[in-house]
């Protein structure tokens, strides 16, 4: 089966926060990043069809970090070691934060093989 991708998708390691319906708050890692969504390594299975708050910070203009925060819906779920990975498209992100996403991607290429490893 050939995966197909509509945007360029990055691999990184960061830290994000995902806020549960019931408010919780859940600490996980950031994987990989595109314009359309997330992959996270997360403590445990999410419901696929969930939205989900997610809290990140990416470098901005200028070095400074910037905190973005959004929804995502979750698309798939699997196992990944003792973790899982989860799929996020982002359901709602504001105009600006979009803005930090693109331009931290572009900042990252040239993309090669559709992913580029940033530490």
């Amino acid at each position: 089966m050939t995966e197909q991708r509509r945007h360029n998708r990055i691999v990184l390691d960061r830290a994000i926060s995902i806020k549960l319906s019931s408010g919780q708050l859940i600490h996980a890692r950031l994987v990989n990043l595109s314009t359309s969504g997330v992959g996270v390594l997360y403590p445990a299975p999410a419901e696929i069809g969930s939205t989900l708050g997610l809290h990140f910070q990416l470098p901005g203009e200028g070095g400074s970090l910037v905190t973005i925060h959004c929804t995502g819906t979750v698309c798939h779920t699997y196992v990944h070691g003792q973790d899982f990975f989860s799929g996020f498209k982002f359901a709602q992100i504001r105009e600006e934060d979009l803005n930090v996403i693109k331009e931290f991607i572009h900042r990252k290429r040239p993309v090669i093989n559709n992913q580029v490893v940033i530490r």
